[in-house]
């Protein structure tokens, strides 16, 4: 059996105007300041959406450790978006240089699936895969 992680999951975390009268950003800080790991699933989809950009710069400014995993999405693809981007990947300001510093930063690890089944990954596996990994880089 896995070992047990508290998560905070941007989408189930953040709740509009908390109690503490927190904005989405700062409960992001505070989330981000008291984690070992920023973990983010990258996917074709979610490079091209401004929240991701944002949440990466915020864990970056907190000094927070980060591991990508790559989902349905090689880093290979990444790569040629940096250097050719598409339309829909400019409409959010940044998302390019996100891009590039999850490419570049030495300090932002990554988990690729491995194999040829990269693209269509079972799920029990590559949770499997990726918990490995995350005990391996803690």
């Amino acid at each position: 059996m896995g070992q047990q992680y508290r998560c905070f999951l941007d989408e189930e975390s953040l709740v509009p105007g908390n109690r503490m009268g927190m904005t989405g950003s700062e409960q992001l800080v505070a989330a981000a300041r008291s984690a070992r790991l920023g973990l983010f699933v990258l996917s074709d989809r979610s490079i091209k959406k401004k929240w991701p950009v944002k949440e990466v710069r915020i864990f970056q400014r907190m000094g927070t450790p980060i591991v990508v995993v790559w989902y349905k999405f090689l880093k290979e693809q990444a790569e040629q978006y940096v250097r050719n981007p598409p339309r829909d990947l400019l409409q959010h300001a940044g998302a390019k240089e996100f891009l590039d510093t999850v490419l570049s930063d030495p300090l932002i690890k990554s988990i690729s699936y491995p194999g040829a089944a990269w693209n269509n990954p079972n799920n029990e596996d590559y949770a499997f895969h990726i918990e490995r990994n995350i005990q391996a880089l803690l």
